[in-house]
């Protein structure tokens, strides 16, 4: 009796266990086709999709995958916990596109995931469609947070609104997708492409090409934590042409507006720390009169206000009016804030000129503790440009710096504790102030580089000519510095 009562007890076990499992370990695919759906259908081949985005995403339990099927969906679901499931650390939910097709969100209202968990957005096209917002909030106060989304391979193209707003969010990763032509249409109104806007913490933002945004490709203010943006492009492209929401270049009027853009990226918060690396920014010019946008100087990184840890490093610029800004800005907490920025390995190539403007590679205007080290600055065009202009600063290290064609201004009267040595200057113009000149500078009567990769030439005074800097291993392109000290520039010489 006692081993029939075991096997009787196993068996129940057995059949419970097979009851539940399909739900918790069976993963399934789901299709939605806004052209020939149907929701009376089960949604589970190609041709038996779902018609509406909502139901559709209303079916997913961790693990499952919502095809998405070409055709304009006109909606596009408020996620919240309460209508929605929340995917796992190794069971995500996965909306993505049907292969080789290409479904278009255009919903105009905006969306907003509010607290939901473990979902990836992959493959989507969003176009003349509204923000989507991530987290709960009122009155600029964070009620509910989402964490561990993903967006990915996706596009946000031709509309009169922001892309995306991380407002109340953790973990977030935009990754590889395409932000272009957006912008307000309304003269003095910015629209951002990514906006981190009240609490955010662990956002990775990697591997995306910005393109024609109207104000900034991103824009970081709020209680902004941990944040990554990596090997991005921010661009305009040039000759300028307006685009409409159809994507089309408005033949009747092509110079409307005047001009598109305001910053790559503008960092007005912290704590951080933020890490801003392998980025391309080309194309910045100042803002004219009537342009969808509130002001613009033609800068490619602007870091004011509340903005500080940040390190700003292997990034190219080029073609830009301002490559980089550090001030202090309108609303900075105190007369000459405290930054810890670190700016390392990157190349400024050519700044470019825009009527009266004096185009400039990097200011410093009214702050402290900035770390300038190994960059290369490098004009070729014309004259009357400044490679730094330094006002009113304190607590600034410029050293194992390459600056080539162009002024070295500075307030003599407001500098204070700068430490400047291990610099090369070649074809530099006015008078260069005793607070930026070293000891063991370079004056080079030309730049001994190779003018296309900025390696230092075979037999360059440059090699091995820079100070040991902690935390500094690698250059430009990623190679390991060796020798009796790093190269002065962003590039070491190789073989």
């Amino acid at each position: 009796m006692t081993n029939k009562r075991h096997l009787t007890i196993f068996f129940a076990s057995f059949m419970a266990c097979l009851a539940v499992l399909p739900c918790q370990v069976l993963a399934l695919n789901y299709y939605v086709h806004a052209d020939n759906g149907n929701n009376n259908n089960n949604g589970k081949s190609p041709n038996t999709a779902f018609a509406d985005l909502g139901y559709a995403m209303k079916r997913l339990h961790p693990g499952d995958t919502l095809f998405v099927r070409s055709g304009i969906y006109r909606g596009f679901p408020y996620l919240t916990s309460k209508n929605y499931r929340n995917g796992t650390s190794d069971k995500p939910i996965l909306v993505r596109r049907y292969k080789n097709e290409n479904p278009i969100i255009s919903k105009r209202g905006e969306s907003r995931l509010v607290d939901i968990q473990m979902w990836e957005f992959q493959g989507l096209t969003f176009q003349s469609a509204g923000t989507i917002k991530l987290g709960g909030s009122e009155a600029g106060k964070c009620q509910s947070f989402v964490s561990d989304i993903t967006f990915r391979n996706n596009r946000f193209q031709h509309s009169s609104s922001a892309a995306i707003k991380i407002q109340c969010a953790q973990n977030i990763k935009i990754v590889h997708n395409v932000f272009d032509n957006l912008r307000s249409r309304i003269a003095g109104r910015d629209v951002h492409a990514i906006t981190s806007e009240i609490s955010t913490d662990r956002v990775t933002i990697s591997g995306n090409k910005f393109r024609d945004i109207g104000a900034d490709g991103i824009q970081l203010a709020g209680n902004v934590g941990k944040t990554w943006i990596t090997a991005n492009t921010f661009e305009v492209r040039r000759p300028y042409k307006y685009r409409g929401e159809d994507g089309k270049v408005d033949s009747r009027n092509p110079q409307r507006f005047g001009n598109v853009g305001e910053n790559g990226l503008d960092i007005k918060s912290g704590p951080g720390p933020i890490l801003v690396k392998k980025n391309t920014f080309y194309g910045f010019r100042p803002s004219v009169p009537e342009q969808d946008v509130s002001g613009s100087n033609g800068v490619a990184i602007v870091i004011h206000k509340n903005s500080y840890n940040i390190n700003v490093r292997q990034n190219y610029f080029n073609d830009n009016v301002d490559h980089l800004r550090i001030v202090r800005g309108a609303g900075a907490k105190s007369d000459h804030p405290w930054r810890n920025v670190w700016v390392s390995n990157n190349v400024f190539n050519e700044t470019a000129y825009s009527g009266n403007r004096k185009p400039t590679s990097l200011v410093l205007d009214g702050v402290r503790k900035v770390r300038i080290h190994n960059n290369t600055f490098y004009n070729t065009q014309g004259s009357g440009k400044r490679i730094l202009s330094l006002r009113n600063i304190a607590e600034v290290e410029l050293l194992n710096n390459l600056f080539h064609n162009g002024q070295l201004e500075a307030q003599e009267s407001y500098i204070f504790k700068v430490v400047a040595d291990y610099n090369s200057r070649s074809s530099i113009a006015g008078k260069v102030l005793s607070s930026l000149a070293g000891p063991h500078d370079l004056i080079l009567e030309t730049q001994e580089i190779e003018k296309n990769n900025w390696t230092p030439l075979p037999d360059s005074s440059l090699i091995d000519a820079g100070i040991r800097i902690k935390g500094l291993n690698d250059d430009f392109y990623g190679k390991t510095i060796k020798g009796a000290g790093p190269d002065i520039g962003a590039v070491e010489f190789s073989q």
